[in-house]
């Protein structure tokens, strides 16, 4: 791939350059030019400077410049200028189909006739204008000047929010009968004489859109038809809302409220046209019955197509809503529906013969018989285990229809930096519809094996941690064949829950981009390894914090407090009879599920139930448990669990009049409570014989 870079004038392709120096040139691929760097517009001659660099080339007549590629930033110094870049040649069709002209702003004289000795009206067809993106460009004045054989042009979807100038846009394309310029906002045009001349000389249909303002009357100074009428639409059913007698009446309206579609007044009846949408027709449309009575018009048949779309096969006719319409149909004009021009455009539909390959050269397709070859350079190996730094796979599909899906470069062990060309090639056949020969094509891409590679760390486990994992990945997606494992999980603690994984080895979240069971994803380098570590959440162990008698009704509560992971989590906790001593009270178990909230197990969640205290048992030993279940949501099999349980065991009851106290573990307050009061009971008791005695001592002694 060449790159004219004009910071350091390491290639220079226009009047003085490479080109110039090869005039017998007549074939030329030159997909994927990177422009990026040429210099501003001006001086054609200039060194750096792109206009008319082909127009030295005499005997260039075939020119793939799809795919070109302009300046990637907005404001970029260098690479936004298209002036003059293909006027002053000789060819009959060119494919701009792909440009990146997102930030070009200038446009001017792209596609002129130069008049220059070398140059000739050839050019009949353009393709691809329709994926351009223009949002940035200011200046299309000369764009198609002088171009005499262009009959259609497919501009309706350009942003033109920002343009200009359209001096002369189309001026001298006298073969130019129709503009569709629905799409276009000319609001920015500003300046008196920016759209001077700008409509041709033959236009008898125009298109516009309520933005479409064409603020200067000599825009259509050329313009031939001298009277003019608005539709209310495009179609059979169209009827006459506006009359303008004369251009500068027509220049007045659409200076103020532009949209609607406008006709030669001298038109009437019933057209077809035929759009051939990047092919070639000789096709002429007619009037029907422009006096009197009903008229009929035929939907021609595929063979007024004199030449296909370059390496394509035709698929049919479509009107303007993208309906199908069938070749040889008959559309019935009624009385009364003449008088008014009606017009009728088919558009030819096109599908590929020239094999196409994506743009990670993951898949390949084509029609007609096609043979694909792949070949990979660098550190790659064939995965036969043949070792070779220049491994090459080739292989051919048998089919009219062909389409190979797959991975091209599955025949390559995936290695860092490896690079890969690879070639589609199908041969030229006879279109079934049309009868029309179509050439085939090749297809070549140039790029790296996206390559993409992760390590797993078990962030404190070790056991069940996958091994690393490696493939080439989609440069388009940027995603691989290979997934994060799905069947290996790693396991740590008893109570640990894998949450998933990320690239943050602190990260208390997983990251959902590295999912188990989702597309190891890839970059924009040719080089990508990625550790991933694992995310642990641990399930905290319950606590039952009290029995209590609430303070109204003849109740007590039983209440556990833990720490959930996520809705939906289950707690069950029980009482049941020690083994130590235990009570008659039968074994018990409530269950309680976790609502909805924001659960990370950290919030504390109580749960609690409540039973009439007159079921409690007399006195005895019971435990206490509560049980919190959390989903382990990423371990086969589907539906695993984790549980932990706290415990309070052998609980001495002492029958159903405890109150509100908290619990020791093993005894109540009170048992306790009660062995105090019987200790100061005894105490007092001997405080007052002791008391008693000393006072009958005393009383001896007196005596």
């Amino acid at each position: 791939d060449w790159a004219a870079d004009g910071d350091h004038n390491n290639i220079t392709l226009g009047i003085n350059g490479v080109l110039a120096r090869i005039p017998n040139l007549a074939t030329l691929d030159a997909t994927g030019w990177d422009l990026s760097k040429t210099g501003a517009p001006g001086n054609y001659n200039g060194r750096d400077t792109i206009g008319a660099w082909f127009s030295n080339l005499t005997n260039l007549t075939t020119l793939n410049a799809t795919d070109w590629k302009f300046a990637a930033t907005t404001g970029a110094s260098r690479g936004t200028s298209a002036q003059g870049l293909l006027s002053g040649t000789k060819l009959a069709s060119v494919d701009v189909t792909g440009w990146k002209t997102a930030n070009v702003t200038d446009l001017s004289n792209l596609f002129r006739n130069t008049g220059g000795t070398n140059d000739t009206t050839n050019l009949a067809t353009i393709t691809g204008l329709d994926t351009w993106d223009t949002h940035s460009a200011t200046t299309m004045n000369g764009m198609f000047q002088d171009q005499t054989k262009l009959t259609t042009l497919d501009l309706h979807t350009w942003d033109t929010h920002s343009l200009t100038n359209t001096n002369s846009m189309f001026a001298g394309c006298t073969g130019l009968t129709s503009l569709d310029l629905l799409g276009w906002d000319t609001r920015s045009v500003t300046t008196y004489d920016s759209m001077t001349n700008m409509m041709p000389e033959a236009l008898r249909v125009l298109v516009l859109g309520p933005n479409t303002k064409l603020k200067n009357a000599n825009a259509f100074n050329l313009v031939q038809a001298p009277s003019w009428k608005r539709l209310s639409g495009y179609g059979v059913n169209a009827s006459v809302t506006d009359t303008f007698p004369t251009k500068a009446a027509l220049s007045a309206r659409v200076a103020a409220n532009p949209q609607g579609v406008y006709v030669d007044a001298t038109l009437s009846g019933l057209q077809i046209e035929v759009d051939a949408n990047g092919g070639n027709t000789d096709f002429q449309p007619a009037l029907t019955n422009t006096t009197d009575g009903p008229g009929d018009a035929t939907v021609p048949m595929a063979t007024v197509l004199t030449n296909n779309k370059a390496a394509s096969l035709f698929k049919g006719w479509y009107d303007d809503e993208g309906n199908p319409v069938t070749e040889g149909t008959v559309i019935h004009l009624a009385q009364g529906q003449y008088t008014p021009c009606r017009i009728m455009v088919v558009h030819a539909q096109w599908k590929t013969s020239k094999p196409f390959i994506g743009d990670a050269a993951t898949h390949v397709a084509g029609n007609g018989d096609a043979t694909f070859d792949v070949t990979a350079t660098g550190a790659t190996t064939l995965t036969s285990g043949t070792d070779s730094t220049n491994p090459t796979h080739s292989w051919t599909c048998m089919d009219n229809t062909c389409t190979v899906i797959g991975n091209p470069v599955a025949y390559l062990e995936a290695t860092p930096g490896a690079q890969y060309t690879l070639t589609a090639t199908s041969p030229g056949f006879i279109d079934p519809i049309t009868q029309n020969p179509v050439a085939g094509g090749t297809t070549v891409k140039h790029g790296y094996l996206e390559y993409a590679k992760a390590t797993f760390d078990g962030n404190g486990a070790t056991v069940d941690v996958p091994a690393a994992i490696s493939a080439f990945a989609d440069s388009s997606t940027h995603q691989t064949v290979v997934k994060i494992p799905r069947d290996t999980i790693p396991t740590k603690g008893d109570y640990d829950v894998f949450a998933g994984w990320s690239t943050s080895s602190s990260a208390t979240q997983a990251d959902d981009t590295y999912n188990p069971g989702k597309p190891l994803p890839g970059t924009t380098e040719a080089d990508k390894s990625t550790t991933l570590y694992a995310v642990w959440h641990t399930l905290a162990k319950p606590t039952i914090t009290a029995i209590r008698e609430p303070a109204k009704g003849n109740k007590v509560a039983v209440t556990a407090t833990s720490k959930p992971l996520a809705a939906g989590d289950t707690i069950r906790y029980c009482i049941s009879p020690s083994a130590v001593a235990g009570g008659s009270f039968p074994a018990t178990c409530w269950n309680d599920t976790v609502p909805a909230g924001s659960w990370n197990g950290t919030t504390d969640y109580k749960s609690s139930h409540i039973i009439d205290k007159d079921d409690m048992p007399s006195a005895g030993h019971y435990d206490l448990t509560a049980t919190i279940t959390t989903s382990d949501t990423w371990r086969l099999p589907a539906n695993s669990t984790i549980s932990n349980t706290g415990s309070i065991t052998n609980l001495w009851v002492m029958g159903p009049g405890f109150v509100d106290l908290p619990l020791t573990g093993s005894r109540s307050w009170r048992f306790v409570i009660l062995l105090v009061a019987a200790l100061v009971i005894v105490l007092t008791l001997l405080a007052a014989v002791t008391d008693l005695r000393n006072r009958k001592r005393q009383a001896d002694h007196h005596r």
